[in-house]
């Protein structure tokens, strides 16, 4: 598995490099082991900048690399001994703000451990976020984003089964990769304005019956489907394109049925609540 990381000697050293051009950037480093920890919650808000998350190795239990704006932001990183819990927040210095977000060079770099079950809560505001959550053991999710441009992946299957997976999406291009490897009994997006991407190819688990909810305002919405996966689609729409390739209508309702439904091994049923959009289906092999 392949992942853009500051964790690597040279990238730190380079970033680092780039950094000192500007005086009023700091790095922050942190790490810590696995201990006797049992679960971790793991609560971010990162207002603006580069945002990235994956595994970590060995036996580190968290480890964070973060490049800031010292005459911008103060941040707040603490963790929580006995109760599991890891917090990491910003908050404004002196009262500033940003007015030009495009020149504030931010970057925060997280590994996780694989081994520990992880609840996470991630919030990111004006900022580009990779999230490789593939290999770890998450249990929960919730991930919300502002105006940014944000790709999450799961390349390889979750370690244990996860119980709900939520994205909250602003005005954003937003993508969520290899969903069937999640293991996620529950998964929820909600848009509101941009152009969504849910890939549901991956290796399903037969312990986990998958159910997707998704509501969306404005924009473009792409379901790419592996052909071998059995979907049931319950529409309700207004001014809403819609894509049936690949569906037969059953009943006298909204819901819509793949060709190999009856047949398949591994079933998701995905409602879906849109105004004002497209809807459009990509049926891949797997």
């Amino acid at each position: 598995m392949i992942r853009r990381s500051l964790f690597l000697a040279a990238g730190v050293a380079v970033v680092a490099a780039q950094m000192a051009s500007a005086q009023s950037y700091r790095t922050l480093v942190e790490s810590r082991n696995v201990t006797d920890e049992t679960t971790l919650r793991v609560n971010i808000e990162f207002v603006i900048g580069e945002f990235l998350l994956g595994p970590a190795r060995n036996d580190v239990l968290y480890r964070m690399v973060l490049v800031y704006d010292e005459d911008r932001f103060e941040p707040d990183v603490s963790f929580h001994d006995g109760r599991d819990r890891l917090d990491i927040g910003f908050s404004w210095a002196h009262g500033t703000g940003v007015h030009d977000t495009d020149k504030l060079h931010q970057r925060l770099d997280l590994a996780l451990s694989p081994d520990v079950p992880l609840d996470l809560q991630i919030t990111f505001g004006a900022a580009a976020g990779d999230i490789e959550l593939g290999g770890l053991s998450l249990t929960e999710a919730v991930i919300k984003t502002g105006a940014s441009q944000s790709t999450i992946r799961f390349s390889e299957p979750n370690r244990i089964t996860c119980e709900r997976l939520v994205f909250q999406v602003g005005a954003a291009q937003f993508e969520a990769l290899q969903l069937g490897n999640s293991r996620c009994r529950s998964i929820e997006l909600n848009g509101a304005v941009g152009k969504m991407l849910l890939d549901f190819t991956g290796e399903w688990s037969d312990a986990v019956t998958t159910h997707a909810q998704i509501k969306m305002g404005l924009g473009k919405l792409l379901l790419r489907l592996p052909e071998s996966l059995g979907v049931r689609l319950d529409v309700d729409r207004f001014l809403v394109g819609l894509d049936r390739s690949g569906f037969l209508k059953r009943g006298g309702g909204g819901a819509y049925y793949s060709t190999s439904y009856d047949t398949a091994e591994h079933r998701l049923t995905i409602e879906i609540q849109a105004a004002l959009g497209t809807i459009e289906i990509d049926w891949v092999r797997g």
